[in-house]
């Protein structure tokens, strides 16, 4: 496979802070609405579950915003902490603001969820980008190496361990410091990313393809035009 179109990503994962900023932009201006306690867009899809995303204990769970007064608001210290519960609809519509904001032309089309890849401004990776960002030239079973454990990120062990009872961290907190009695281990990735394991999940441009990669194309491969169930979800197991 081959990457040959160029791209950047974040060093971290977006946070409370960053997504709450872009998504009142998007209240001001008319297009981002509130329904239900939630956000949704015009098309009404919804962006962020804060009280109708699932019924699964894990998935789902705000801890992180609210909405008062027709404005969505981060509770109290959860400003550095990674967003989460953003549906992919969600993110994409976070990436085209992102755009706006910053007098870019945004690269999808929130009506038909199309990908004008023309432009070269926020979006999400592929799967195929997220990889390598997460992997470069290594075979590491995890961004950092093989070793796994507690130190090494958020995850349901270093959850039970110490108790946190909310399933997330600040962004970049597994950087090797001594952290709230617990001395964490690096977990950057070999560009120097944070959380590419552990933390919360992270969207990726692609359907998901069960058989994709065996049959896919050589160069920049974006995913299947139809995509397959994911396999059932295990909280036990590192993200």
């Amino acid at each position: 496979m081959i990457l040959d179109r160029a791209y950047q990503i974040g060093k971290y994962e977006i946070t409370n802070q960053q997504f709450a900023d872009v998504m009142n932009i998007g209240l001001e201006s008319g297009q981002i609405l509130i329904k239900n306690g939630d956000l949704y867009n015009p098309f009404e899809r919804q962006l962020l579950g804060i009280e109708h995303f699932s019924e699964d204990k894990y998935l789902g769970v705000q801890l992180g915003l609210e909405i008062q007064n027709e404005e969505l608001k981060i509770i109290k210290d959860k400003e550095n902490w990674a967003v989460h519960a953003v549906t992919w609809i969600g993110a994409i519509t976070y990436c085209n603001l992102l755009s706006q904001i910053n007098g870019f032309e945004p690269v999808y089309d929130l009506q038909d969820m199309s990908w004008d890849q023309s432009k070269n401004v926020y979006r999400l990776p592929t799967e195929a980008e997220w990889e390598y960002a997460a992997r470069a030239d290594k075979r590491y079973t995890y961004a950092w190496g093989n070793e796994y454990g507690k130190r090494y990120s958020c995850s349901d062990e270093f959850n039970e361990a110490r108790e946190w009872k909310e399933y997330f961290t600040p962004v970049g907190y597994f950087d090797g410091s001594f952290k709230d009695g617990n001395q964490t281990k690096d977990n950057a990735s070999p560009f120097g990313l944070y959380d590419m394991t552990g933390n919360v999940w992270e969207w990726c441009y692609d359907r998901y393809g069960r058989d994709y990669f065996k049959n896919s194309p050589e160069r920049n491969p974006i995913g299947p035009s139809i995509g397959d169930l994911r396999p059932p979800f295990d909280p036990k197991l590192p993200t």
